[in-house]
C-alpha cells in the first residue's frame, strides 16, 4: 500500500472521528444513541469556505496528533503479537490471477523468517533475514520491507490495535515467509511485498496463502520444499 492510500485512509478515518465528535458536542448524543429525533447537522450555519476551513484545521490538528503519537511510541517495548488486529478500510489492485505472472512480475524471491518490525506513521518497517533467494541470487542476507500495514492508536489515543491491509498484513517478528518482492517506493526500504500474490506465511511446515489470492487454493497446505521447488522452477519457464 503506498503512503498516499494510508494518509487517506487516515484522514477518512479521522473526519468521521470529528464528526461524531462535533454532533456529541452539540447535543446529538442522545439522538445518536437513542433514536430519537434528527441527528443535528454541526456544519448548520457555515458557509462553503467556513466548512472547509473548520475540516482542513481539525485535519491539521488530528495529523499533528497523530506525529506526536508515533514520535512518543516506543517500538522496542510493543508485544506486537498482544495487539488486536483489524483491516485497514482500503481499494486495492486487482492480484495477479496466475503463479506465473506473480513469479514473473517479482523481482526478487526470498525464504526467510522476520527478525524486526518497526512501526512508524507510514506502516512498518521490516527486517527480514534471508535463507534462500529462489529469485535473483543478489538479494543480501537481510532485506528491508516497507509495509502499508501497521500499529495504530486506538479511540482513547492510549490502546493500540493492529491495521492490517488485507493484500499485505503486518509480518510480525519470528513468522517464517516466502515472499515476492517488488521496489518500494519511500526511502529508507529496499522492497515492498507484491500486493495479495507475494505474502506467503509458513506454518508448521505448510504455506498459507492470503484469502484474496486468486490462485491461493492451490498453494495452501503444500509443504515448504514442495511450494520452493515449483517457484524455483517456474523462474525458470519466466527466463
Amino acid at each position: 500500500m503506498s503512503r498516499s492510500v494510508r494518509m487517506t485512509i487516515i484522514t477518512i478515518a479521522a473526519t468521521a472521528g470529528i464528526a461524531m465528535a462535533a454532533a456529541l458536542a452539540s447535543g446529538g448524543g442522545d439522538a445518536l444513541s437513542n433514536g430519537k429525533g434528527p441527528v443535528p447537522n454541526p456544519d448548520a450555519g457555515l458557509t462553503d469556505a467556513q466548512r472547509h476551513a473548520k475540516y482542513a484545521a481539525s485535519r491539521a490538528s488530528f495529523e499533528a496528533h497523530l506525529a506526536a503519537w508515533y514520535a512518543d511510541l516506543d517500538a522496542s517495548s510493543l508485544d506486537l503479537r498482544a495487539l488486536q488486529r483489524g483491516y485497514i478500510m482500503a481499494s486495492y489492485v486487482d492480484p495477479l490471477q496466475d503463479l506465473y505472472s506473480a513469479v514473473n512480475k517479482a523481482n526478487t524471491i526470498v525464504v526467510g523468517t522476520v527478525a524486526r518490525t518497526t512501526p512508524d506513521s507510514q506502516g512498518a518497517l521490516v527486517v527480514l533475514n534471508v535463507e534462500r533467494r529462489v529469485k535473483d541470487a543478489s538479494a543480501g542476507p537481510t532485506v528491508i520491507i516497507r509495509q502499508g500495514s501497521g500499529v495504530f492508536p486506538g479511540p482513547d489515543w492510549k490502546t493500540l490495535v493492529i491495521k492490517d491491509g488485507e493484500n499485505d498484513p503486518l509480518l510480525l517478528p519470528g513468522e517464517r515467509v516466502i515472499l515476492f518482492l517488488v521496489p518500494s517506493d519511500v526511502p529508507g526500504a529496499d522492497f515492498q511485498v507484491q500486493s495479495f500474490t507475494g505474502h506467503y506465511t509458513v506454518d508448521s511446515g505448510r504455506v498459507r496463502a492470503l484469502a484474496g489470492n486468486p490462485f491461493g487454493a492451490s498453494i495452501d497446505k503444500l509443504p515448504e520444499q514442495a511450494f520452493i521447488d515449483e517457484l524455483a522452477a517456474t523462474v525458470e519457464r519466466t527466463r
